[in-house]
């Protein structure tokens, strides 16, 4: 985008690309027109004196989500991007909002000083964000936005108890991922609105009373949670967030049940391995919720190796004659086979069966 009206009409802009269509074949283009005051996009006749965006009906949610990234754009000042860039150790959900403000930019860096880093340069900071492109927004740039957004705190009205600074920032990131999820990525469902409901404010510490039981502090957005009979190697419940990021050759263990070892760097943050992860005697399902299922080497839809207990042979016979434990052996690895899988060892002694996929 360059500064100066531009036609949302035309059928290229002038880096050669295509405007955005969304399904039914509106012209969608959201970062249409840089005038001179700055603006993100156009806002609706009667708001700002001009024509709503073509192909946009009048009222609608994707306008509403379309104003609310102009007002965004139009209230984060150098002065909030400075701000920001001087804290040192700033509250966690300013951080979330700016590592994933940095993440729609292109910015792949999550760790503070990283993106401290990207705002001291505020000049150039703002010049990225005014010449975004929502239509060059990847699958996996909306599944993170929209994963970030689920976290309790990305509220704008609590954001902005918190900090000021960052409140037109987390405002720009709920009606991005409004206006996606609306348009270009609507088989995911919908995300957060900026209009959404009033976070309450951090209760105030208790009077000390005996006998009162303390109100949990809410968890980290970024922190697993699994059921209490999962192990998992390494540790990754004391695990920091920065190490979260990048877990080596994860191993999820249910005792006297099974094992999955997630080979590679698996990207755990946030996950709910209880609500992912189901294992049970004979059994083992990844994403048994397709809604919740990444694309094939993200997450933990990736190369694994599977450890099953408890997988006994029929017949008492089976585990005293050593030919049919061959047989029954062969029977297991046939069966894997069948199923796209890579057959790794079964004993009909231990009744331990292992395998490999390349996904789930």
């Amino acid at each position: 985008a360059e500064a100066g009206d531009r036609r949302s009409s035309a059928a290229t802009d002038r880096r050669g690309r295509s405007p955005s269509r969304d399904p039914d074949g509106a012209t969608v283009q959201v970062a249409e027109a840089q005038p001179r005051s700055g603006r993100f996009s156009e806002k609706a006749e009667g708001a700002s004196g001009r024509s709503p965006s073509p192909g946009v009906e009048p009222g609608s949610d994707v306008e509403r989500a379309i104003e609310e990234m102009a007002w965004a754009v139009d209230n984060i000042t150098d002065r909030n991007v400075r701000e920001l860039s001087s804290m040192k150790n700033p509250p966690p959900v300013v951080v979330v909002v700016v590592e994933t403000m940095a993440m729609l930019l292109g910015h792949r860096e999550s760790a503070w000083a990283a993106l401290r880093s990207l705002l001291k340069s505020s000049g150039a900071f703002l010049q990225r964000l005014r010449q975004i492109h929502l239509d060059g927004i990847s699958p996996t740039q909306f599944r993170t936005l929209r994963r970030n957004l689920n976290n309790p705190d990305f509220d704008p009205t609590y954001v902005k108890s918190v900090s000021v600074a960052a409140s037109p920032l987390a405002v720009f990131c709920c009606a991005c991922g409004q206006y996606l999820s609306l348009t270009r990525f609507k088989e995911y469902g919908g995300t957060r609105s900026a209009r959404a409901g009033e976070k309450q404010q951090p209760p105030q510490a208790p009077q000390q009373q005996p006998q009162q039981a303390q109100v949990p502090q809410p968890r980290n957005w970024w922190a697993v949670a699994a059921p209490e009979d999962f192990e998992f190697t390494p540790d990754i419940r004391r695990m920091p967030e920065e190490q979260l990021a990048r877990v080596q050759e994860l191993t999820v263990t249910r005792p006297n049940v099974g094992s999955i070892t997630f080979h590679g760097a698996t990207d755990v943050r946030g996950m709910d391995f209880g609500k992912i992860v189901k294992l049970s005697v004979g059994e083992v399902l990844v994403y048994s919720d397709l809604d919740m299922k990444p694309p094939v080497g993200e997450g933990l839809n990736k190369r694994a190796t599977l450890t099953l207990c408890q997988c006994w042979a029929p017949a008492d016979q089976v585990q005293q004659d050593e030919a049919a434990q061959e047989r029954y052996r062969d029977r297991i690895r046939r069966m894997t086979e069948k199923k796209n899988a890579e057959f790794v060892d079964y004993d009909c002694r231990t009744g331990i069966w292992k395998f490999r996929v390349d996904q789930f």
